[in-house]
Formats: structure tokens, C-alpha cells, sequence
């Protein structure tokens, strides 16, 4: 059932809106089996992953905005990120986790409204 599903995947993934969305890939039935290719994603997790290098910079105005609750944008990436892109603005939404337009969306509007009027 979902229900066991969600259950056995709580362990590893704490959030409820990612293991919904993780799950809404999950299509039940007499073999359980994922809509996605977990084994390309899994093979592929190295570089998905990866800080890619990049030649050059890009010096125009840009946005890096991240959720609170989530961990892919951390502050400890910041000096890479400047180093590719030096007028970056870093905004971190407090009520947001991966998904800032789905956890947060007047911060979410309101940054990016501000940001665009620039």
C-alpha cells in the first residue's frame, strides 16, 4: 500500500512533501514498481551530484534562492558559487524547504517579483 510504502521510506527521507512526491512515482499493483528510472538516477548520482566545472563566469544579476529546510543549497556552497557568479544574491526563504514555490509562495512571488524589477 502507499501507506507501507510511506512508512518504509520515513527512515531515510524525513520530509512529507518529498516522500509524497517520491511516492506519486510509485505505481502500485501486484509488482510495486517505479515510473521512473531509479537504476539511471542511481547510476547517475555521482554527477547529478557533482559541482560541475565550469569555464568563465557570469557577472550579470543573479538569483540564488533556497529553503530553509532544505539541504541543497547550503551555505558552505556560497565561495563556489561567487566564484562563478560575483553579483549573485543569495535570499534564503525561513518557511521553505526544496520546493520554495510549493512551501512558501508569497516569499517565493515576493523575491522573485523583487529581484526581477531590478
Amino acid at each position: 500500500t502507499r501507506a507501507a510504502a510511506d512508512a518504509a521510506l520515513a527512515p531515510v527521507v524525513a520530509d512529507p512533501g518529498e516522500r509524497a512526491f517520491l511516492l506519486s512515482n510509485l505505481l502500485l499493483g501486484q509488482t510495486p514498481r517505479w515510473r521512473l528510472g531509479l537504476d539511471h538516477i542511481i547510476a547517475g548520482m555521482d554527477d547529478i551530484q557533482d559541482w560541475p566545472a565550469i569555464p568563465g563566469t557570469y557577472t550579470g544579476p543573479t538569483l540564488f534562492l533556497a529553503g530553509a529546510r532544505s539541504r541543497y543549497v547550503l551555505p558552505e556552497y556560497r565561495p563556489a558559487i561567487a566564484a562563478l557568479f560575483p553579483a549573485a544574491k543569495f535570499v534564503t526563504l525561513r518557511n521553505a524547504g526544496h520546493w520554495l514555490h510549493a512551501d512558501d509562495p508569497e516569499g517565493f512571488l515576493a523575491v522573485v517579483e523583487a529581484f526581477a524589477a531590478q
